[in-house]
């Protein structure tokens, strides 16, 4: 393995490769069907933020402003759905290459980089959610940045990196802590240069803290964590089984290379902070809805420790009767055999690339209601239907929900806020505002992920009280396999 990188002096053509075979197996990914669910209803959201309809306070974020902005300033661009899906393939090869560029600062070796590089690039979580429109991607990508220019320990890297970690955080709050422990390192080591992290990230912060909390005085979405941990938290384990058998090797050899360079007495301190760190964002996985992907925090540090394992075997192999350079070269080659059967097309883990697997009843649903609501409302209307459908035929849902299913697990707590916004739904219904009701499942559809669809995205319209208020001014119609209602006359 050595001496293939001996034979070509260019790094970054080997770099160039890795990235051209991402782009090429990732083509794949480039289409107009949806992959993961709720990813339609932030676009829903970026559409009418892009269309001036609604303001950033009109809505109840589920994710952090700058996820917002990114999305709306994309869709004032006029990008497409399929575009969308471009610009966050874009974002997974950039982080590639910060892991390649940290690596390399830390280990002052190339071959390690790209080795790193390679593992992480398709590693099947990182490679199965870069095509999704989600925060989590845009997080990474931020802390990775602001990670590289604290390694490069300069006053004006550290300015950078406090002001780039202030982002990630409004990305998406999980990847607090990844952004915290560098105040921690800098207070046990005593590195007076941190002041220079600390001051940028601690005054920006407080400003947007404020900020939002004068634009949102709802607090129901931070109360909805801690009550979702607190009362009803998923289990992990089978999780944590998915995440063993996709990517458990490469993890194995990770946790064995970081406490050998635990040891090593060059270590760089903060990379060993940072990575420890990046096990508590994966503790999100206990939130109820919240899957594997959480684990793409840990993943560049899965990959660079990896690497380090592989390169310090190869240099420090002691055994005369075998070749220093097959225990590497099979451990590599068992972990590209264990990730590449969930990286190749029609394998992806997490999204649905072609959207007519786990996707598929999310693509049938947004088919079936669009139709719909072409043929019987007009724009501008207002709806209860797929967001995907009310994003293709610019339709209003009743309420600005960044994931509808909210409400139901919010109504769960009793929340001031999801009362209020049931009464209001209520109060549409009586005056038939609304004008068209489509439900998710049917005789027809009666599966179990329609009827889960039904369950979470149509309440409260199945309650007793809804019903009631629904056969009083409404029509009850059938087509094509849904059941819609539409004002009586």
């Amino acid at each position: 393995m050595e001496q293939i990188f001996k034979n070509i002096k260019n790094h970054y053509l080997i770099l160039s490769g890795i990235i051209f075979l991402y782009i090429t197996m990732s083509s794949s990914a480039i289409t107009d069907n949806q992959m993961v669910y709720g990813e339609m209803q932030s676009h829903y959201i970026f559409q009418r933020l892009a269309d001036g309809l609604i303001l950033y306070q009109d809505i109840i974020p589920l994710y952090g402003p700058v996820f917002y902005e990114i999305g709306t300033i994309l869709q004032l661009f006029g990008i497409s759905y399929t575009g969308f899906k471009i610009v966050m393939l874009g974002v997974a090869i950039l982080s590639g290459l910060l892991v390649f560029l940290i690596t390399k600062q830390v280990f002052k070796n190339y071959n390690l980089a790209l080795v790193a590089t390679g593992i992480y690039i398709f590693l099947p979580i990182h490679y199965g959610v870069a095509p999704v429109f989600h925060p989590d991607s845009f997080a990474v990508l931020l802390f990775l940045a602001s990670l590289l220019f604290l390694i490069k320990n300069t006053k004006i890297s550290f300015i950078v990196a406090g002001i780039i970690s202030v982002s990630a955080i409004f990305v998406k709050i999980p990847v607090l802590p990844l952004v915290i422990v560098p105040i921690i390192y800098f207070v046990i080591y005593r590195k007076k240069i941190g002041i220079y992290y600390i001051v940028p990230f601690l005054v920006i912060s407080i400003i947007v803290f404020i900020l939002i909390l004068e634009l949102n005085e709802n607090l129901d979405n931070t109360k909805f964590i801690v009550d979702s941990l607190l009362n009803n938290p998923d289990n992990p384990l089978n999780i944590l089984r998915d995440f063993i058998w996709i990517e458990g090797l490469a993890f194995l050899l990770a946790v064995v290379g970081f406490f050998i360079y635990l040891k090593n007495k060059e270590k760089n301190k903060l990379l060993v902070f940072v990575s420890i760190a990046s096990l508590f964002p994966v503790a999100a996985i206990l939130l109820p809805g919240v899957g594997i992907y959480e684990a793409n925090y840990i993943e560049p540090f899965i990959a660079i420790f990896a690497a380090f394992l592989i390169f310090y075997v190869m240099e420090n192999w002691k055994w005369k009767k075998i070749n220093k350079k097959i225990i590497p070269i099979i451990l590599l080659s068992l972990v590209i055999i264990q990730i590449s059967i969930f990286t190749w097309p029609d394998r992806e883990r997490i999204a649905d690339w072609d959207g007519d697997r786990w996707a598929f009843q999310l693509n049938e649903v947004a088919d079936g209601h669009s139709l719909l609501l072409e043929k019987y409302t007009k724009n501008g209307d207002l709806v209860v239907a797929s967001s995907m459908a009310a994003f293709r035929t610019e339709r209003i849902l009743p309420f600005e929900n960044p994931y509808q299913d909210l409400l139901k697990i919010k109504s769960g707590f009793n929340y001031k806020s999801s009362i209020n916004e049931i009464e209001g739904i209520y109060s549409l219904l009586e005056n038939k505002k609304i004008k068209m009701l489509i439900s998710f499942n049917s005789t027809e559809r009666n599966d179990k992920k329609y009827s889960g669809l039904q369950n979470n995205l149509f309440f409260p319209y199945y309650t007793d009280s809804f019903v009631k208020i629904i056969d009083e001014n409404y029509e009850k119609y059938s087509e094509n396999g849904f059941n819609y209602f539409i004002p009586k006359s």
